[in-house]
């Protein structure tokens, strides 16, 4: 009975030795607990092994159950499991991106892109509001109607400049439907070196042609400045071989129109930029002046319309109607639109007054001649002076109840005579201003500081 009792103790002190694992996995649990783990972040994945298969305990005989036997070998004391941690990042993880180079050639691309388009539609848009704003701003164009049976042809010859006054004289003319306006120009003409355009046979081709010429107008001189050829010698331009030379052209080109009695009217040149050109077109001025006029032609200068106050060169002046506007092209030499339309205006004065001279001469009557040459002795006697009355004898004055009918329009002309020369005509700015104020009635700008100068604010103050 007592040994029974020492096993059951002995076992007793075995089993309680063996069964030292509910302190351990009571330890694990407490590690295990929300306390010991750190707090804002989830629970980390355990990793947990898989479970081990262990072999059941071999089969105890009747002693040993009876004595206990010798003890199994004690285990090896079981270590506490630590949580094992997976690292676990506090963001979702994002897909591979690319470099920041490749990144920002990217984004500078599509940025270029945008740009480009805001900047099309920018201009886009302002090219159509331009356009909307000039044709509002553009009067209409009216559309230029063909003159049919024209009374009067207008023909100029010339060089470029002659075919910039074509121009401006077609646009002066376009109003009146009885004046047609024709250009026989070149670029290369010259009375220097006819060569290339020779305007005394483009005369005698226009003279002979069926083309109708009422006006010859002349302009010539911008490429004048080169030498003559005189047979087999050139002429040095300026000597005075190459003024007779070129004197006698200029007066065979004027008689060649007038002998065929039309008018001829010579436009001289106007300043250029170029300071050693101008004083050679100054110069040519003067001496085409003499010559035209002394061959019947009529030389209109146009010198003081396209100068400065200080008598210079000036690409800006007043146009037709007395706005300040750009009259002459970069080049120093040409003409812009305004400036041809100004051009053409001294050249019309000249024209109008031809025309009106011959309206007044075809309109005048023709007076009845109170002389019969059938009857030679009325004549003899009209003729015969009156033979006077015998003193003493009174006179009586008879009245007659009619005087003789006489036209109000006729001209008196002596035998020979010709008609007297017009009043000297102004040139320059100043028939600009009497055409603007007596022919199209606008009123004169006043002075500065006159009582009639409204401007505000005041000049000078």
């Amino acid at each position: 009975m007592t040994h029974r009792r020492l096993v059951a103790l002995l076992c007793a002190v075995l089993t309680c030795l063996v069964t030292g694992g509910p302190t351990v996995s009571a330890l694990d649990s407490d590690l295990r607990s929300p306390l010991f783990q750190r707090s804002g972040r989830p629970p980390p994945r355990q990793y947990r092994p898989p479970p081990v298969p262990q072999r059941p305990p071999p089969p105890r005989g009747f002693f040993e159950s009876l004595f206990g036997g010798a003890p199994p070998p004690a285990a090896a004391p079981a270590r506490p499991t630590r949580p094992t941690y997976v690292h676990r990042p506090y963001y979702r993880p994002l897909q591979a991106e690319p470099s920041p180079r490749a990144d920002y050639r990217r984004l500078r691309s599509q940025r270029a892109d945008e740009a480009d388009r805001a900047r099309s539609i920018r201009r886009n848009a302002s090219r159509f509001d331009g356009q909307a704003r000039r044709a509002a701003r553009r009067p209409a164009r009216e559309v230029v109607k063909p003159k049919i049976n024209p009374s009067t042809f207008i023909v100029v010859f010339g060089d470029s400049l002659g075919q910039s006054l074509a121009e401006g004289l077609d646009a002066a003319m376009s109003d009146n439907q009885d004046v047609a306006v024709t250009a026989r120009t070149s670029g290369e003409a010259s009375l220097a070196r006819p060569e290339p355009y020779d305007l005394a046979k483009a005369a005698q081709e226009a003279l002979a042609g069926q083309d109708k010429m009422s006006i010859a107008v002349i302009m010539v001189g911008t490429n004048d400045r080169q030498p003559i050829k005189d047979g087999e010698t050139v002429v040095t331009p300026g000597s005075e071989r190459w003024l007779q030379i070129y004197s006698s052209r200029v007066t065979d080109l004027v008689k060649t129109f007038v002998d065929r009695k039309i008018p001829v009217i010579w436009t001289g040149q106007p300043p250029m930029k170029d300071d050693k050109l101008a004083g050679e077109m100054a110069a040519l001025n003067t001496l085409d002046r003499g010559l035209v006029e002394r061959a019947g032609g009529v030389f209109v200068d146009v010198w003081e319309a396209f100068v400065d106050p200080d008598n210079r060169y000036s690409a800006y002046g007043p146009d037709v109607s007395g706005e300040k506007i750009k009259l002459r092209t970069n080049d120093g030499i040409h003409f812009t639109k305004a400036g041809e339309r100004k051009l053409a205006h001294f050249v019309t004065v000249e024209i109008r007054r031809i025309l009106d001279l011959r309206a007044a001469v075809a309109g005048l009557p023709i007076r009845p001649s109170t002389l019969d040459p059938a009857d030679p002795a009325e004549l003899v006697d009209r003729q015969m002076t009156t033979l006077p009355e015998p003193p003493g004898s009174v006179g009586l004055t008879v009245k007659p109840l009619a005087g003789p009918i006489l036209p109000l329009t006729e001209i008196e002309v002596t035998p020979g005579g010709v008609l007297l020369a017009a009043a000297p005509k102004a040139t320059g700015d100043a028939s600009v201003l009497i055409e603007r104020v007596f022919g199209e009635g606008h009123a004169v700008d006043p002075r500065p500081g006159r009582a009639d100068d409204f401007r505000w604010p005041k000049q000078g103050s």
